[in-house]
C-alpha cells in the first residue's frame, strides 16, 4: 500500500511547494496585468462623476487606468494603477465602505463579483492578492486615525495650558 501511495504523496508534495512559492510572489508582485485585466472592460467617466457612494452595495471592482480620483470621505487621492472596490466587495455586508468619485476624466477597468469568485477558484493566489492589498488599505486607516487622535489629544493640551 505504502508503495502505491509513495508516488501520489510526493506529486503532491511538489505540487504543495509550487504553490506556496507562487503565492509568495503573489504577495509580492501585482497581478492587476496578468490576471484582471484580461477579464475586466473598459468604462469612461467624466470629472464630477461618483463611481459608488458609502453604502451602496458592493458589486464589482475597478482598476484606474488613466486620470484620478478621490476617496471623499478622507480626501485621499487614487491614481492610475490602483484598484478600488475591493474592501467592500469582500466585507460581511458587500457595502461600499467609502464613496469615490472622478477627480479627473477617467477610464477604469470594471470586474464583477461573480468574475472575481470565479478566477479565484481558478488560481488561488488572486485571494492572497486580494487578503493583502486589503489588510495593507486596513493598516493605513488605522495608522492614519491614530495620527489624527494624537493631534486631537495635542490640541487639547496645548488649549488646556
Amino acid at each position: 500500500m505504502n508503495l502505491i501511495l509513495l508516488p501520489i504523496n510526493a506529486k503532491r508534495l511538489v505540487e504543495i511547494v509550487r504553490l506556496t512559492k507562487q503565492v509568495e510572489q503573489a504577495t509580492v508582485q501585482s497581478p492587476v496585468s496578468d490576471w484582471l485585466l484580461p477579464h475586466m472592460h473598459l468604462t469612461k467617466h467624466k470629472a464630477g462623476e461618483v463611481i459608488f457612494r458609502r453604502g451602496d452595495k458592493a458589486d464589482a471592482i475597478f482598476y484606474v487606468a488613466s486620470g484620478r480620483l478621490k476617496l471623499q470621505e478622507i480626501d485621499h487621492p487614487i491614481g492610475s494603477g490602483e484598484l478600488i472596490g475591493e474592501i467592500g466587495l469582500f466585507s460581511p455586508e458587500t457595502t461600499r465602505t467609502q464613496t469615490v468619485g472622478c477627480e479627473t476624466d477617467c477610464e477604469l477597468y470594471q470586474m464583477t463579483d461573480k468574475q472575481i469568485y470565479r478566477l479565484y477558484h481558478q488560481d488561488p493566489k488572486l485571494g492572497f492578492y486580494f487578503m493583502r492589498l486589503i489588510v495593507e488599505r486596513l493598516l493605513r486607516d488605522v495608522h492614519r486615525i491614530s495620527a489624527a487622535k494624537m493631534e486631537h489629544i495635542a490640541d487639547e493640551v496645548t488649549r488646556s495650558a
